[in-house]
């Protein structure tokens, strides 16, 4: 099987998994991925935060009143 010029062989693949390894069990290293969510126009999310109690009695008082949704 032939191989590509860039295409890593199988010993410089198994240094780079003995390098990852040893930096994370002896330098604490490890590999994380980071996650973003915006909000509209790409700026922060809006928060209409509301504790359970409130919520509740805003759910009850609709529901009173008629003006369940």
């Amino acid at each position: 099987m032939s191989r590509l010029p860039h295409e890593p062989s199988e010993k410089t693949r198994a240094a780079v998994t003995a390098a990852k390894y040893w930096l994370s069990r002896r330098a604490g290293w490890k590999e994380t991925q980071l996650h973003q969510i915006e909000g509209g126009d790409r700026g922060p999310i809006e928060s209409h935060d509301r504790s359970v109690r409130k919520r509740i009695l805003a759910r009850i008082a609709a529901i009173h009143t008629g003006d369940e949704t």
